[in-house]
């Protein structure tokens, strides 16, 4: 009798191997490609399905050390730049903060305040503001014309570890070791939101203006997806298998990647579908940045 189409299709999917034993198609070698059954106006079909395939990225030249800045007593916990690319600052262990100036590699100015280690610094792109977080469990903005604090929010329970401001409203979240990230009206210091789920540390915080609006990473190993509206979480991720500990959410892409030790993995939003795996270093990543060229540069525990 005459097969029809879904048990053709059953066959090549499931194939004897005593049949495909001199198959060219079989083996290590082999090309991946399936055939699905579509519907046209002609009738059903079997159509050959090719792999997607990731775009080749564009070379570039390799980077070479250009400076070396010493000036800390401690290790350097925190990096962030400024938007105009004149001068970025740091955050480190021995509780201070110092702005540089990009293109000199000078010290330009060094604050003091906090009395434990540095451990986030975000800068604002639309005022002279500039957020840290510290081990002491306080967040704290400071008035870079007036190069002082002028307010501290209080409420973590323990250590701050991650801090990221909304790029469109005023309000910023920050994370801890007390498994939660926070929400603060960056105005008035207000706690507008404290969104809980996580079950250990949350490392990393990140903000974007489109769905989802924030998201964490925690030593759980999932990440989150948060709903700003509903105060709730929209979506778990629990592909990874260790903490994750970064996250870096693409320019134009409408994608994030995750770090973690055991893969780096990209994700689509709003609803955090996975699209793929990258190659790790095989070691803990503490913190990721993307240029505008689309090089993503990883910070590991083996120094490097």
């Amino acid at each position: 009798p005459q097969k029809s189409i879904e048990d053709r299709v059953q066959e090549i999917s499931n194939p004897d191997p005593k049949r495909s034993r001199h198959n060219p198609n079989s083996g290590p070698n082999a090309t991946s490609s399936a055939l699905v059954v579509t519907q046209d106006g002609t009738g059903r079909r079997l159509v050959k399905r090719n792999p997607g395939r990731i775009p080749r990225p564009d070379w570039h030249a390799p980077w070479v050390l250009k400076t070396v800045l010493s000036g800390h007593q401690g290790w350097v916990r925190s990096v962030a730049v400024d938007v105009s690319n004149e001068w970025f600052v740091t955050g480190s262990d021995d509780r201070t903060i110092k702005i540089w100036d990009l293109a000199s590699g000078n010290l330009k100015l060094t604050l003091t305040g906090h009395i434990s280690a540095i451990t986030g610094l975000c800068v604002s792109p639309t005022r002279p503001y500039m957020f840290s977080v510290s081990d002491d469990k306080t967040v704290r903005c400071w008035d870079l014309e007036q190069n002082k604090v002028i307010r501290s929010y209080h409420g973590h329970l323990s250590g701050v570890y991650g801090v990221a401001i909304h790029p469109e409203m005023d309000i910023l979240c920050t994370c801890g070791r007390d498994s939660t990230c926070r929400v603060w009206d960056i105005r008035t210091k207000a706690q507008l939101i404290v969104l809980t789920g996580h079950t250990n540390t949350v490392g990393t915080v990140k903000c974007q203006s489109a769905e989802p609006q924030i998201i964490t990473g925690s030593h759980d190993s999932t990440i989150r997806l948060w709903d700003l509206k509903t105060q709730k979480t929209r979506a778990i991720l629990t592909h990874h298998k260790k903490s994750v500990r970064a996250l870096q959410i693409h320019h134009s892409e409408y994608t994030f990647c995750s770090a973690s030790a055991d893969n780096l993995k990209v994700w689509k939003c709003p609803q955090g579908q996975f699209l793929r795996n990258m190659q790790s270093v095989d070691s803990i990543i503490n913190t990721m940045a993307l240029n505008q060229d689309n090089v993503l540069v990883l910070e590991a525990m083996k120094g490097h």
